[in-house]
């Protein structure tokens, strides 16, 4: 298995669920980041997510320490949002940090897609938008919006996107694409209340 060649090249034990528990939890290895303890965390399926391609829901992140160099799949801001917030809708949040997780991904979210968009992956970047617009549109979303006071949209940098399809920076027929997003589909969006 992986993680535990993983583990063992990084001189760190597995830890692993209950064999008959079902989870979507394939284990974790505790390592130091930043000078403090924490579980990575490994994990067969996300619930909520509205892609079952890792490829288009993480980046790539690298991890060195010695001797492991490895490339592992980080969950993109946008597919954070969209996991928490199923699990705010779903699991007890007595002794959970999800709201707090949703608001901070929400947040890196804006960011992320400025990021995107600045560096002409106009595809991504509103494929990402999308994504956002499309969880705003579910129901219980925005149930959870008016319990929380929280805004999916607020993921979206609309007043960013609008800089940059006026950017002379950005190829004509990116900036095409920003503009149509802008002047056609977010109307719409906010058109839905």
């Amino acid at each position: 298995m992986e993680l535990i060649q993983l583990a063992k090249a990084l001189g760190h034990r597995a830890v692993f669920p209950h064999p008959y528990e079902m989870t979507v939890w394939v284990g974790a290895i505790g390592v130091t980041i930043g000078g403090k303890r924490t579980l990575v965390e490994f994990l067969h399926t996300i619930p909520g997510l509205d892609t079952n391609n890792p490829e288009t829901a993480c980046v790539p992140e690298l991890y060195e320490e010695a001797p492991v160099r490895k490339s592992l799949l980080i969950l993109t801001p946008v597919s954070l949002v969209l996991a928490k917030l199923h699990a705010v809708r779903h699991w007890d949040q007595e002794l959970r940090q999800d709201e707090l997780h949703l608001r901070v991904s929400l947040e890196t979210s804006r960011c992320f897609i400025l990021e995107l968009i600045k560096a002409h992956e106009i595809k991504q970047g509103l494929w990402n938008c999308r994504r956002l617009i499309e969880a705003r549109r579910l129901k219980p979303y925005r149930r959870l919006e008016l319990d929380h006071g929280f805004k999916i949209l607020d993921g979206i940098p609309i007043t960013d996107i609008e800089r940059e399809a006026e950017n002379p920076e950005q190829p004509v027929q990116e900036r095409d694409k920003l503009k149509k997003f802008c002047a056609i589909q977010w109307p719409r969006v906010l058109a839905e209340g």
